[in-house]
């Protein structure tokens, strides 16, 4: 009896104890509106010494949002503060946390403090309209919604796509034959970055750039790759000599694209794994996708040539199961489509605009004005239309013209400007 109670005993002693972490302040659910400061006081107390420090601001998933502040105290007890400055336009209305970790005595503990962020709304700036100048450039202007209108100057070059980023500050063009890819700030169109042109052009397809948390380009003679803001790669996937890529586009966890090989004249839907760039599957189509956009709900809806005839057909994809099912054929063809809301997707023809809905696959023509690029501008509920290089807007959902802009050239592009 007496050998279990020294045993016990030993093992005791010999228990690691984790850190006490006590948070002071921010105290639970305070509610701070960005731009602001978040100022973390805590207490911390470890027998052995605490060797390291360090709180972050999370999501709410636990997710860090690259704030943090550290410390090395070196001392069995710590009483202190850091700030963590929240002035990330970008960030939601939510709730996020207060991590702490503190490391000591070979043993590590974290404690946790929820609070409210007030975020800055979405709202709309601007219209980014790129035109066709006599001189062979591209013109870009600003057109803001009271109507007023800012040249912010020219580009030399033949973009045949266009985006912005998340945080409405770059502005990327594709080019076909005499530019590859470039970024410029917003507004002022200074170069950021460019790649030198391909020894052997065309560089890109219509439909090659699509922009969520990274660029994602399809070059159509070498790859597919994904950019940060800095131009940094970031997503990598080696064509080889004999594939082309047009489409591509971003589902939850996927990069979806298009893959043709012109010697068997063959298509392929590839999908590939975000994180990792590794391909996924693959799956023969036969058909020429055209257009091809994420659904909010999950799966890609794809608008293609008939296999005969003249029109379109929409095919629905799923990537997580590799479901390909075609959904309506369509005796004119679609140039665009963009999502509208509660699975409603705006289709423009040459001929007219229609709401598809996906989930009962009804097609109603809404607008006797057809278009060969649209918009959905979701906070002031309008549509931007580009028809035979004239921009139009319309109201939705009721789809009456509100306004036409004039421009000196056709109109090549519309963008959506948003202060976040």
């Amino acid at each position: 009896m007496t050998g279990l109670v020294l045993l016990a005993a030993c093992l005791k002693e010999d228990r690691q104890v984790d850190p006490v972490i006590r948070i002071l302040s921010p105290s639970a659910d305070q509610a701070f509106s960005l731009p602001d400061t978040v100022r973390v006081s805590l207490s911390v107390v470890h027998e052995s010494g605490i060797s390291h420090l360090r709180t972050d601001l999370t999501d709410e998933s636990m997710n860090p949002l690259g704030l943090f502040c550290a410390v090395q105290p070196g001392q069995s007890s710590y009483e202190g503060y850091c700030t963590l400055p929240v002035n990330d336009a970008s960030l939601e209305s939510g709730y996020y946390y207060v991590a702490v970790t503190a490391l000591g005595g070979g043993s590590s503990t974290k404690a946790y403090r929820r609070i409210w962020l007030n975020g800055i709304p979405q709202t709309f700036r601007k219209l980014v309209v790129l035109t066709a100048e006599t001189s062979g450039n591209v013109g870009v202007q600003a057109w803001s919604p009271d109507s007023s209108q800012v040249t912010l100057g020219q580009i030399t070059g033949d973009p045949v796509c266009s985006e912005v980023d998340s945080r409405h500050s770059i502005l990327y063009l594709a080019g076909k034959n005499s530019m590859n890819l470039a970024a410029f700030s917003l507004p002022d169109l200074t170069m950021l970055w460019t790649l030198p042109n391909m020894i052997n052009p065309p560089n890109h397809e219509p439909g090659c750039l699509w922009f969520d948390e990274y660029l994602f380009v399809t070059f159509r003679n070498e790859y597919i790759r994904g950019y940060d803001h800095l131009g940094q790669i970031r997503f990598n996937v080696p064509a080889g000599s004999q594939e082309r890529y047009s489409l591509i586009c971003r589902t939850d966890m996927e990069i979806v694209t298009v893959r043709h090989e012109p010697a068997s004249g063959t298509r392929y839907l590839e999908t590939y794994y975000l994180v990792s760039s590794m391909l996924k599957q693959e799956r023969w189509i036969g058909f020429v996708p055209e257009v091809m956009i994420p659904l909010p709900g999950g799966g890609v809806l794809i608008a293609s040539d008939k296999l005969s005839g003249t029109g379109s057909e929409l095919w629905y994809y799923n990537p997580q199961s590799d479901e390909l099912v075609l959904c309506l054929a369509l005796q004119e063809s679609v140039n665009d489509m963009v999502c509208l809301e509660q699975e409603r997707v705006l289709i423009a023809t040459d001929q007219h605009m229609a709401e598809y809905q996906t989930i009962t696959t009804n097609y109603n023509v809404v607008s006797e004005t057809g278009a060969q690029i649209i918009r959905f501008e979701h906070l002031n509920r309008f549509v931007a239309a580009i028809d035979n290089g004239s921009l139009y807007i319309l109201n939705w959902p009721g789809y009456s013209p509100v306004k036409q802009f004039i421009t000196d050239g056709p109109v090549l592009d519309v963008l959506l400007l948003y202060n976040k």
